[in-house]
């Protein structure tokens, strides 16, 4: 377990507009969330998943300085999309936290972290996941998600 990792700002940009992308950059942000969800188009979800991979690659291109980079990535409920996200940005080793949206229990939590787990096997790595609870659902069992947090 280590320290937290301050979070007073969060500022989101669209993974999918390489300009937006540039100029977060210049920012001081605590951290940077790289959109592959609401703020694409489903017609350009692929080439925003490379950019942000590339992004996420490229720190000489793409330096956040200071800030935490974080991805947020589709929905579970979207199966492959989400999947495919994970895939792309799991294998990047500037990648510090992953936004979940709409996670409903702690099998959400817990199917991210099995893919963490997987596809980061160095044990030096420390990728956060961010639960982002956005339904009646999901602060039902807002216990269950914030405990399956502390295991897994």
């Amino acid at each position: 377990w280590t320290s937290e990792r301050p979070r007073r700002s969060l500022f989101s940009v669209p993974g999918a507009e390489k300009r937006k992308i540039a100029k977060a950059q210049s920012l001081k942000a605590d951290a940077i969330v790289l959109d592959l969800e609401d703020g694409v188009a489903y017609e350009k979800k692929d080439a925003a998943r490379n950019l942000v991979q590339q992004a996420l690659l490229d720190a000489s291109q793409y330096d956040f300085c200071a800030s935490e980079i974080c991805v947020r990535i589709n929905g579970l409920d979207t199966k492959d999309i989400a999947r495919m996200d994970l895939e792309a940005i799991l294998t990047c080793e500037r990648l510090q936290a992953i936004v979940v949206p709409k996670v409903e229990s702690a099998a959400d939590v817990l199917f991210v972290s099995r893919m963490i787990d997987a596809y980061c096997q160095d044990e030096t790595r420390d990728i956060r996941i961010i639960a982002a609870v956005e339904s009646a659902m999901g602060l039902l069992n807002l216990r269950e998600i914030a405990e399956t947090a502390k295991c897994s």
